[in-house]
């Protein structure tokens, strides 16, 4: 794994982190938003394995699923999530009425969990240090 690989996955533990904070301190669009982006700094991190680093969300959605689902590298559930969490992280940042359950988020929250593991550990597997 190389340095910058490192350095998106503890970007996104950081936003795990934070997300689980917001969460537990009732910021449920906060919460969403952080979730997301811990699942983004991942599909980030393995876009790097092609040497890709894609200047918008879109990019990095489209290119994910291209090189790592569409291949069968990775499981299809890993870009329905991260395509999910993109539409709730929209609407939670910028459609001002709206208030999300707060067992949104957690679901969301404990996807974001399964996404950084499920990608950490196959980076770690494909190019161990």
């Amino acid at each position: 794994m190389t340095e910058r690989q490192r350095a998106l996955l503890n970007r996104a533990h950081q936003a795990l982190e934070s997300a689980r904070r917001l969460h537990a301190y009732g910021d449920t669009e906060g919460a969403i938003n952080r979730a997301y982006y811990a699942m983004f700094y991942a599909a980030s991190a393995v876009l790097l394995l092609k040497g890709e680093a894609p200047r918008t969300h879109h990019g990095v959605h489209h290119r994910f699923h291209l090189h790592f689902v569409a291949s069968g590298d990775l499981p299809r559930e890993l870009s329905a999530a991260l395509s999910y969490a993109l539409e709730l992280r929209t609407r939670a940042d910028y459609e001002i009425s709206i208030n999300f359950d707060p067992q949104i988020a957690a679901e969301l929250l404990a996807e974001a969990e399964r996404f950084v593991t499920t990608i950490e550990a196959w980076l770690q597997e494909i190019s161990p240090d």
